[in-house]
């Protein structure tokens, strides 16, 4: 309201308050685009991570299969002997 007031006396306060109001109006749109790009930015790391996730998943399911097949031939093995 101090502002509106002011602006109402002089010109060049109204020519300032509206200059102020654009400097804070581009620093939040500035504040969003920042957020925007960080929030993809973590999008892409939780994506990669995911996927060495899986890969790392899927790797521990094959050598598990192994172990158990390698265990299974040792028990045939020592079974006929």
């Amino acid at each position: 309201m101090a502002r509106l007031v002011e602006a109402e006396a002089e010109p060049l306060a109204l020519v300032m308050a509206e200059s102020d109001w654009c400097w804070e109006t581009d620093a939040l749109v500035l504040a969003e685009s920042d957020r925007v790009r960080l929030c993809c930015s973590l999008a892409a790391a939780e994506s990669e991570s995911l996927s060495e996730a899986f890969w790392l998943s899927s790797f521990l399911e094959t050598l598990i299969d192994v172990i158990w097949l390698a265990a299974s031939d040792r028990l045939l093995v020592s079974a006929s002997s």
